[in-house]
């Protein structure tokens, strides 16, 4: 990865995620840190970084990337469980395939659960996004696909 001193932003665009996940992990260790992420087009994911004098990030981010929703949330929380959160602006849907970002958290900064809903329906996602509103959960992030696709997360105490 060419970066010069100076530069202030980089931006990260690949179809692969085990080739994004290997630069954003070099990014990381030339200072820089996850801004925004967008579905590029040919199936590309993109991330934007920019320099960060703050040393905010204690480890590398982790990258998600799954067709089934159920399989997200269950990696979602094996994630969170080892430290990770849910990076805000960086949920994309790409190819049929969900891809979400995780940011490392120091052990002070708390644990999250995670919830994925996703269905076609409106009244259905209605239901479900109330029953988990309930439960403490609070919305992340609303992507549309194929389904209607909502993540979720709370405040996780064991």
């Amino acid at each position: 990865m060419q970066v010069s001193p100076d530069q202030r932003v980089l931006l990260l665009a690949t179809e692969k995620t085990s080739t994004m996940q290997n630069e954003l992990n070099q990014a990381v260790d030339l200072g820089f840190r996850v801004v925004s992420g967008a579905s590029a087009e040919y199936d590309e994911v993109a991330y934007l970084l920019e320099r960060s004098e703050d040393p905010f990030l204690r480890g590398y981010y982790l990258l998600l990337a799954t067709r089934r929703l159920s399989t997200m949330e269950e990696e979602l929380n094996a994630s969170a469980a080892q430290g990770y959160r849910l990076h805000p602006d960086s949920i994309l849907y790409n190819d049929c395939e969900l891809v979400l970002l995780m940011q490392p958290l120091a052990p002070e900064d708390g644990r999250y659960q995670y919830r994925v809903l996703g269905t076609d329906r409106t009244s259905t996602m209605q239901r479900e996004l109330e029953q988990a509103y309930q439960e403490g959960f609070r919305l992340v992030d609303l992507v549309s696909a194929d389904d209607n696709i909502a993540v979720l997360e709370r405040d996780f105490r064991p």
